[in-house]
């Protein structure tokens, strides 16, 4: 089993709030969490995964990117707070893959669940490392958690790293390999 805590940092500078995510592989799963710190965050918490939704990375969304180490191909969750989500495929930087109803399924969140706490939130999800193995052909992966939060009427964008003049969450720069 290997843990790695990754701080993720706002493109724009935001002394009131500190994210941090933590990533768990094990034999059969990557487990993922968001940590947030903050009083101006507000949320609303679930306990299970909801339906399939689109666009939301238009408010407040955590993203786990996971890509293949040594060619183009990357996946992207998308996770609201109530439970919302979303996968893609990509062949490329933004170039989209259309998935089956078969490869979404078997990507599908596993054990979602998202918590608030006195100034804190926290947002759970676990995937299948099994199905993401077959999906690349590779047991080694890139791995980036990203969040966009909604504090008051301003998007943040969060990431481990920001290379770009803009928040771009598609790149994989600096981005660690996984076992």
């Amino acid at each position: 089993m290997f843990d790695f805590n990754i701080p993720l940092i706002p493109f724009d500078p935001n002394p009131s709030t500190r994210v941090r995510t933590s990533i768990r592989i094990s034999n059969t799963s990557i487990a993922c969490s968001f940590q947030i710190q903050s009083s101006a965050f507000l949320a609303k918490a679930s306990k299970a995964l909801a339906t399939w939704q689109e666009n939301l990375w238009s408010s407040t969304c955590f993203e786990l990117f996971v890509a293949h180490p040594n060619h183009s191909d990357y996946l992207e969750w998308n996770l609201s707070s109530e439970g919302h989500y979303s996968v893609y495929g990509f062949s490329d930087i933004r170039k989209q893959r259309i998935l089956t109803e078969q490869e979404k399924h078997q990507l599908t969140p596993k054990e979602f669940c998202s918590i608030i706490g006195n100034s804190s939130f926290q947002l759970q999800f676990t995937l299948n490392k099994k199905c993401l193995s077959q999906y690349f052909e590779s047991s080694r992966w890139k791995i980036k958690p990203t969040c966009i939060l909604r504090i008051g009427e301003n998007l943040t964008y969060w990431a481990p790293n920001h290379s770009d003049k803009r928040p771009n969450f598609h790149t994989f720069d600096k981005t660690p390999i996984f076992l």
